[in-house]
C-alpha cells in the first residue's frame, strides 16, 4: 500500500511492494513426501515464484509423477516447476550453493538445516527451515490419564516416521507408575504388522 508518514515532523511517502522471492529450491524429506511437496509447491507458486523441487533419494516417484501431472494436465508454463532427482543427497546442496536460487525451503533434520544455513550464507539465501525434533506429550496431574496415555500410540503411526510424532511422554511424578502401567497395557496389545491389515 501507499502511505504518508510523518517522521520527525517531515512528511514522507512510504510504499510497500509485494513481489516474489524468485527461484525457490524445495528440498523434501522421505517421510510424508507428497504432503510436504504439495505444501511447498502451493505456497511458492501462489506467491509468484518458480520452484526447483528436489525429492529425497529414496522417494522420488511422487515428485516425478507430480511433475508429469503439472506438464500434462495444467497450464503452468514449462520451467516454472523443475524436478531434480538424484541418489546423492549433495545434489540438494548444489541448490543451496547456486547464486541462481534465491530461497531454500527445507524440511528435514536439524543437522542438515544447519549445513544449509551455513552454505547458503555465501549467497545470502533466504531460508525456510522446518527442522526435526521430538515432540513431547506433557500429562498434568489432573488429566484424564487413560485418554492422555492413549497419545502414547502416536509414535506407531506411519511406522514411527513422522517428525511431529509424540515420541516422549512426560508424566507427573505423583502418577508416574499409573501412567507407565497404562502405557504398558496399550503396547502389550499392539501387534507389529502390515498397517493395511484390518
Amino acid at each position: 500500500g501507499d502511505k504518508v508518514v510523518s517522521v520527525t515532523g517531515v512528511n514522507t511517502r512510504r510504499k510497500v511492494w509485494h513481489e516474489p522471492v524468485g527461484v525457490v529450491g524445495a528440498i523434501v524429506p522421505w517421510n510424508f513426501p507428497f504432503e510436504v511437496t504439495i505444501n511447498k509447491l502451493g505456497q511458492a507458486l501462489a506467491t509468484g515464484n518458480t520452484v526447483v523441487l528436489k525429492p529425497a533419494p529414496n522417494t522420488p516417484f511422487n515428485a516425478t509423477r507430480l511433475g508429469r501431472l503439472i506438464a500434462e494436465k495444467t497450464d503452468i508454463p514449462a520451467g516454472v516447476v523443475s524436478i531434480v532427482t538424484a541418489s546423492d543427497h549433495f545434489v540438494g546442496e548444489e541448490l543451496t550453493l547456486s547464486p541462481k536460487v534465491d530461497m531454500i525451503s527445507f524440511t528435514g533434520s536439524t543437522v542438515v538445516g544447519q549445513r544449509i544455513m551455513e552454505k547458503g550464507a555465501a549467497t545470502m539465501k533466504r531460508l525456510f527451515l522446518e527442522l526435526g525434533g521430538k515432540s513431547a506429550t506433557i500429562v498434568l496431574e489432573d488429566a484424564d490419564f487413560n485418554t492422555a496415555c492413549l497419545i502414547g500410540i502416536g509414535p506407531l503411526m506411519h511406522a514411527g516416521q513422522g517428525c511431529a510424532a509424540p515420541t516422549r511422554m512426560l508424566l507427573p511424578r505423583s502418577r508416574y507408575d499409573e501412567g507407565v502401567a497404562i502405557l504398558r497395557g496399550i503396547y502389550e496389545n499392539i501387534k507389529a504388522g502390515d498397517p493395511q491389515d484390518p
